[in-house]
């Protein structure tokens, strides 16, 4: 599955957004972008290591959380820098 990866990820964000203060969505997750999904895990890249290192270690649940509501449908994630 490759086209619709954006798509996917704006409803995530959505969720997200609704569940963070928009300091930490805005410092932390606003610069993720999606790569790609291709079987059943959703690529996310960051600017930076220190980004990745922070957002697996702070919001990945977050993120899982968000993915399985806004598509009913668990989603592994693999954050890139």
């Amino acid at each position: 599955m490759y086209g619709d990866h954006r798509q996917i990820w704006e409803r995530i964000v959505e969720v997200i957004k609704s569940e963070l203060t928009p300091t930490s969505y805005n410092t932390w997750l606003v610069h993720i972008k999606p790569l790609a999904i291709i079987d059943d895990v959703l690529f996310l890249s960051t600017p930076n290591t220190f980004t990745k290192n922070i957002i697996n270690g702070r919001y990945i649940n977050i993120i899982y959380d968000a993915a399985s509501k806004a598509t009913n449908k668990l989603y592994e994630i693999k954050i890139l820098s």
